[in-house]
């Protein structure tokens, strides 16, 4: 008797009641965006019925964030990469590749002088300065070895003129960028990158040059290889400087577009609102955050709180006259609240995400207006249906349009879905959710003369909307 006494009792309280109700508002307001202000409801191509606004303080024009972060993106990619110069090391290639050709041609005297006398003093000198030679001959080598060192003078020329040039020591950097920033000392030069190359192509550079001056491709080769055994870049990137030149870049870029000055006037009464004229309203609304007008912080969370409880008393004192076994029943309050909060996160998430899609019409509002009209009566989905609109709409900044689309459809959903037992009537609404997005979206896309594109990728979430919602449900 006790368990059944405090079961009903629990059915019923009015605490309980009290509770579920300011747990739902909590919820609901901290889904509230915190870094915008809302003094204005508007859209792009829609008219302007206030008073003329005019600017009570002077404010610059912020850029849109997309629009800013695009032009940071092509700052940085239209920076020049920094190369740094060595000039030691074109002089210190140079003077090994030198000695190294010394070195080859008295190995190469020894050698032969071994070879003819065969003693053994003789062979000690010649592997003792074979042993310091930093690029190895093999047998064959030796045979044509005589004929490189005739022409080293024509050899040191051509890699002296590569380093010169330049020889790169990044190859990838060469292939994304066609120009490049090279320091030498406290000089700049902006080359492009066709006139410079990494070790691999000044390798076949020096073979092409080499074979237009020696016939034998055998005495070509070695030379290449002799060569490129010492042969170094003589041309470094740079990452930190180049790093630094990027973020200069991107500082560089402006924030704003222009200015508008006291007493000027942002938007006048009947005038379309245009893609200027909404940056200039967007930027009234962050100057006034940033001044403390408009208010903030604790004082918006009252005001989206108080918001929130406006449009949920109207609900409830509608379940308190009509439909008082909801009323006087806290789980089915707890139910019905918990399909609210379901349509106020997926409101949440279409403004939380920062995609360039209509995600506002993957409000699942429908499917909560369905599973209302199944449990309790059209009646009652209908006019949730209303209270969720209503929801949405302060969410997403006071957005008008999505309320009314997101009406029309979920009213539509609600009374084409009246009895759980036909299973083919959820399905069968599909069409009728769809229907009601299309009239919506399309009426409204007249209104405010957008483009066919915008109208269409919002139908297509409208359908995708259209066909989850019954599933779901």
């Amino acid at each position: 008797m006790n368990k059944y006494w405090l079961k009903e009792n629990l059915k019923g309280s009015l605490p309980i009641k009290i509770i579920i109700g300011l747990v739902i508002l909590f919820v609901i307001t901290l889904m509230y965006p915190t870094g915008g202000s809302y003094q204005f409801t508007y859209t792009v191509g829609s008219v302007w019925t206030q008073k003329d606004l005019v600017a009570p303080f002077s404010f610059p024009i912020c850029k849109d964030q997309d629009v800013y972060k695009e032009e940071r993106e092509k700052a940085a990619l239209s920076t020049y990469p920094i190369f740094e110069r060595n000039r030691d090391s074109e002089s210190i290639q140079i003077e090994r590749l030198t000695n190294l050709f010394s070195q080859l041609q008295r190995a190469n005297n020894l050698r032969r002088t071994w070879l003819k006398t065969r003693r053994q003093t003789d062979s000690l000198k010649y592997n003792e300065v074979f042993s310091q030679l930093p690029y190895k001959l093999i047998e064959n080598d030796w045979k044509i070895l005589a004929n490189v060192l005739e022409h080293q003078v024509s050899i040191i020329e051509v890699v002296t003129e590569l380093l010169q040039s330049g020889i790169v020591d990044s190859s990838a950097i060469l292939q994304k960028h066609t120009m490049i920033a090279i320091r030498t000392g406290a000089f700049e030069n902006i080359l492009s990158s066709d006139k410079l190359r990494d070790i691999y192509q000044a390798k076949n550079d020096i073979r092409e040059k080499l074979e237009s001056i020696i016939a034998d491709a055998e005495v070509v080769n070695l030379s290449v290889n002799i060569v490129g055994s010492m042969l170094m870049p003589n041309i470094f990137f740079n990452g930190q400087e180049t790093r630094r030149a990027i973020a200069i870049a991107q500082e560089n870029v402006p924030r704003t577009i222009g200015f508008v000055q006291e007493n000027e006037r942002i938007v006048g009464k009947h005038e379309r609102i245009t893609n200027e004229i909404e940056q200039k309203l967007r930027s009234f609304q962050r100057a006034q955050i940033e001044r403390g007008i408009g208010g903030a912080g604790i004082v918006r969370f009252i005001g989206n709180f108080l918001h929130n409880a406006l449009i949920l008393c109207l609900y409830g004192v509608y379940l308190f006259l009509f439909r008082k076994r909801i009323f006087n029943n806290n789980a089915l309050l707890f139910l019905v609240g918990l399909l609210i909060l379901m349509v106020a996160f997926f409101a949440h998430l279409s403004i939380s995400l920062d995609v360039a899609v209509p995600l506002q019409y993957l409000i699942f509002i429908p499917s909560a207006s369905m599973l209302l009209t199944i449990i309790f009566d059209s009646r009652v989905a209908f006019y949730g249906t209303v209270t969720m609109a209503f929801l949405i709409a302060g969410i997403r900044g006071n957005d008008y349009s999505v309320a009314l689309v997101s009406l029309v459809a979920g009213a539509l959903s609600a009374y084409t879905v009246r009895d759980i037992k036909n299973r083919t009537q959820i399905f069968r609404s599909l069409g009728f959710i769809f229907l009601g997005y299309f009239v919506a979206i399309v009426t409204l896309g007249i209104q405010r003369m957008d483009n066919i594109s915008n109208i269409s990728t919002e139908l297509i979430f409208a359908l995708t909307n259209s066909v989850i919602s019954p599933v779901f449900t």
